[in-house]
């Protein structure tokens, strides 16, 4: 069975506000992607101008706003920062 290329946006949370990285991933699917993947850092990496949204609100967020394109984390801790219980009910929440 053959496979097509699948392309994905990789939104560089440390890169760009919050709102700013919303529109991104909608235009990630207006452009043709397939997926779009966002990384959950507590805190910036850089001490100037870096951001660290919250990973499952941009999710929540952009899928709101697009119809195919597939979501997920690229770095999640659930042992560390959250409950790994609360991570499964989030995106049992976002469906």
């Amino acid at each position: 069975m053959a496979q097509g290329v699948k392309l994905g946006y990789k939104a560089s949370a440390e890169q760009f506000g919050p709102r700013e990285l919303v529109e991104l991933g909608v235009l990630a699917e207006a452009h043709g992607m397939d997926s779009a993947t966002v990384s959950d850092h507590f805190q910036p990496w850089r001490h100037n101008g870096g951001h660290a949204p919250f990973s499952l609100a941009w999710m929540t967020a952009v899928g709101e706003r697009t119809e195919r394109l597939q979501l997920g984390t690229s770095v999640l801790t659930p042992t560390f920062r959250y409950n790994p219980a609360v991570i499964a009910q989030a995106f049992a929440t976002m469906g």
